[in-house]
């Protein structure tokens, strides 16, 4: 991206997606104050952990254990049972104090998911459950798409 004239900004949050941003994502949310382009990194790594093909949410559900889960849980979990992806998962535990990447990307994912809610309760005077942002985020793409036609 370099070579072809992109400046540091637009590499960096171009590299906010997948496993290879959870340090630097990590170091974020590690910030009491946030910039713009920390807030921009955090969305762009968190719709990238949660989006499933080009597919609209599901609600958030409990599951067999009474866990609360939403988009990004399934997401970990079908990158998890991928064969594709058994070696990058195990080399997670290298990097990440004996978790897996998935296990890494889907406990990041949550702390970028309550940084995010909290964010947006704080600066809209709205009430949204983090385990709800992936269909809030869906509805607001939704209704600018409707606003547009």
């Amino acid at each position: 991206m370099r070579e072809a004239g992109f400046d540091n900004r637009v590499i960096r949050l171009a590299g906010s997606v997948g496993t290879n941003s959870l340090k630097e994502t990590e170091e974020i949310l590690k910030k009491e104050f946030l910039s713009q382009d920390d807030i921009a990194f955090l969305i762009l790594h968190y719709v990238d952990d949660y989006t499933i093909n080009s597919d609209w949410v599901k609600q958030s559900e409990l599951s067999s254990d009474n866990t609360l889960i939403n988009d990004l849980d399934r997401r970990m979990y079908k990158n998890e049972v991928n064969q594709r992806y058994i070696k990058l998962n195990e080399e997670g535990r290298e990097h990440f104090n004996g978790e897996t990447s998935f296990e890494a990307q889907r406990r990041i994912g949550h702390l970028v998911e309550e940084r995010l809610a909290s964010l947006i309760n704080k600066n809209s005077n709205q009430s949204i459950n983090s385990k709800d942002l992936p269909q809030f985020i869906d509805t607001e793409i939704k209704n600018k798409i409707e606003a547009l036609t």
